[in-house]
């Protein structure tokens, strides 16, 4: 999808919440497109590994995404 796991973010922020941690990364598209990936990371006793899940949010989508995520915040 355009992402090369080598890519320097454009910005980066890390929430450390207990065993989970979630890294917010602005990256660039092979195309020069912005995108936001989202990665959470859940250490796993039973396995002793880090679990990664991943979501991309595509620059066209940011303020659908934000409005979205602001509404259920709000309740």
């Amino acid at each position: 999808m355009g992402e090369q796991n080598d890519k320097k973010p454009l910005k980066s922020e890390t929430l450390k919440a207990g065993s989970i941690n979630y890294f917010f990364d602005l990256l660039l598209s092979q195309k020069g497109n912005k995108y936001l990936k989202i990665t959470q990371s859940k250490f796993t006793k039973e396995t002793n590994t880090h679990e990664r899940t991943q979501i991309l949010v595509f620059e066209r989508n940011f303020d659908d995404f934000k409005s979205t995520v602001n509404k259920v915040l709000e309740g």
